[in-house]
């Protein structure tokens, strides 16, 4: 009796009919769907850097950050002061959403596209707000890229080499699955019907089998391809306009001060390790009134996270008020800031980042101490 329920639990006939009802429930002429080609490359980004907007209000952990194109609607939440209140922005890509995210066909738009339409794709738009005590900021800003020593989207290759060797045995397969399903049933007994029942089942297994080795090669690649150019060189330009409102609530804001800025910010990579980036911004607020920055950053680390130190030099021209005499007069005050801090990256769609910032003036004496955290979440 054993034996005879053993070779039972062998037979086809079985295994039909403990089978997934997917795998009978074929439309005639249909293949089944399979893994979008390019879909399993998709989350690519070398770095989350803070959004362009939080930048010009100098709401980054990091004030020289590190240069990246982020493709996805993403969500920033900074703490800034010393309250726990946060700080939201929102940023957005929209020419890539619209024209180039087709991981159906590999990209293959973006990668006919010319240096003038990868460049604009690349641009990134953002706004956010700052609450203090008494004071709300506002900014927008646009950033774009303008250089990348490796574009991940733009490199053919490596859409391919994952799967070279079994697409073909792929394509075998679905097309002989193909012609059964497109051969009339022309089975006369109930063994036969369940023998092409069976075949079809079997290709469907075969198929879903070599999709998930493509994927989880590909998967695979493109971790190698982030592990080894991470830290490759990179440059942005961003441009934007801030926005000073004065008020203890937030329905008797009253503007106080507006001021446009531009600034650029590259980098390069040393070794597998290291990244060294740069960064000057000029923010005007009227004819005589402004911040200049010059920057210098240096991170170590990996795609998944990194720890940085960095020196910024800020010069500020700005009106002040005699209290006694009631003059206005332009004053120039230098800064030097010096900051350290890291990042970490929580899947693909996280990164927590966080830095202490200390501010002297120009004799190096310590002025002020500010610890800056930020929370980015790629909207996936």
């Amino acid at each position: 009796m054993l034996e005879r329920l053993l070779s039972f639990l062998k037979t086809p006939a079985l295994v039909l009919a403990l089978a997934p009802a997917a795998g009978f429930s074929q439309i005639p002429g249909q293949l089944p769907a399979t893994l979008p080609q390019g879909a399993e490359y998709r989350y690519t980004e070398f770095a989350i850097p803070v959004s362009p907007a939080l930048s010009l209000l100098n709401a980054d952990p990091s004030m020289v950050g590190m240069p990246s194109v982020v493709r996805d609607f993403k969500v920033d939440w900074s703490f800034k002061t010393y309250r726990l209140t946060p700080n939201l922005c929102l940023e957005a890509n929209p020419v890539w959403s619209f024209l180039y995210d087709r991981p159906q066909n590999s990209y293959a738009a973006y990668q006919r596209a010319g240096w003038l339409m990868r460049r604009l794709s690349s641009t990134n738009l953002s706004i956010g707000t700052i609450a203090q005590d008494t004071t709300r900021e506002l900014a927008w800003a646009v950033k774009i890229n303008l250089f990348s020593q490796k574009d991940f989207y733009a490199t053919k290759a490596v859409f391919q080499i994952g799967n070279q060797d079994i697409q073909p045995m792929r394509d075998t397969l679905a097309a002989q699955l193909q012609r059964l399903l497109d051969s009339p049933d022309t089975a006369q007994t109930d063994g036969g019907k369940f023998e092409r029942a069976y075949k079809i089942f079997n290709l469907n297994q075969q198929l879903e089998s070599m999709d998930m080795q493509i994927r989880d090669r590909s998967n695979f690649l493109r971790g190698i391809f982030m592990r080894r150019f991470w830290n490759s060189a990179s440059l942005d330009l961003a441009f934007g306009k801030t926005f000073l409102y004065q008020g203890e609530r937030i329905d008797s804001l009253q503007l106080r001060q507006q001021g446009f800025g531009v600034w650029l910010t590259g980098g390069f990579g040393l070794g597998d390790s290291w990244f060294v980036s740069g960064m000057i911004k000029n923010v005007m607020f009227n004819e005589k009134e402004f911040s200049f920055f010059r920057g210098i950053n240096i991170r170590y680390g990996s795609v998944k996270f990194n720890f940085f130190g960095e020196m910024v030099l800020q010069n500020d021209q700005r009106r002040q008020t005699n209290f006694l005499t009631g003059e206005r007069s332009l004053k120039n005050d230098a800064h030097v800031q010096i900051g350290y801090g890291g990042s970490f990256r929580i899947g693909t769609n996280l990164l927590l980042s966080f830095g202490l910032r200390t501010d002297y003036d120009r004799n190096l004496s310590f002025r002020s101490l500010l610890p800056v955290a930020n929370l980015s979440c790629l909207m996936r």
